[in-house]
């Protein structure tokens, strides 16, 4: 999970996009032609630890320097686990900071925006697997597959209180929206 921290003011175009999980919330950022008045702060909450999540971790922060994005010299990361704990993943989600989530449950708990794959149905296609293992098939003929569907979740009564106006495309493109 990822949130991004604001200097005073978010401007529309970046919070745009942070809506599809890329850096945002950065006044003055290089990214459009500006001098940065302050290193970027990324906040990367994690549900696990380091120790279970470290790999994805480490691919984050190599993808980041490979787009120009150097931890110590033009950005800070600063990583919350919360490991395994829901409390304090929900303590993450309402503090009120700009934040894009894998889980909806995030954003029903007071965060403000998610987006993954739909468990429903993910739990839905699992029954289907177990089916055809009941029914006789070879789980190693069975091919493994990827989520088909994803939810996008608004919650905007964090964008109201975080003084947020979502764009209206943003909101029409939403699975669901908190009001």
């Amino acid at each position: 999970m990822l949130k991004v921290h604001s200097l005073m003011h978010m401007r529309r175009r970046e919070f745009l996009l942070a809506s599809v999980g890329c850096l945002s919330g950065v006044v003055g950022s290089p990214l459009y032609g500006q001098q940065p008045t302050k290193t970027p702060v990324l906040g990367f909450l994690v549900a696990g630890t380091q120790a279970s999540h470290g790999a994805w971790v480490t691919t984050f922060t190599k993808r980041l320097s490979e787009l120009g994005w150097t931890e110590g010299r033009n950005i800070k990361i600063q990583y919350r686990w919360a490991a395994g704990n829901a409390r304090q993943m929900a303590e993450f989600a309402t503090a009120k900071i700009p934040t894009l989530f894998g889980f909806r449950e995030f954003v029903d708990a007071g965060g403000l925006i998610s987006y993954g794959p739909n468990f429903t149905d993910l739990f839905k296609r699992a029954a289907e697997f177990a089916d055809k293992i009941l029914r006789g098939a070879k789980p190693a003929d069975i091919p493994v597959e990827q989520p088909v569907k994803f939810d996008l979740v608004i919650n905007l009564k964090t964008a109201s209180v975080l003084g947020l106006n979502i764009p209206y495309t943003l909101l029409a493109s939403a699975d669901e929206v908190i009001e």
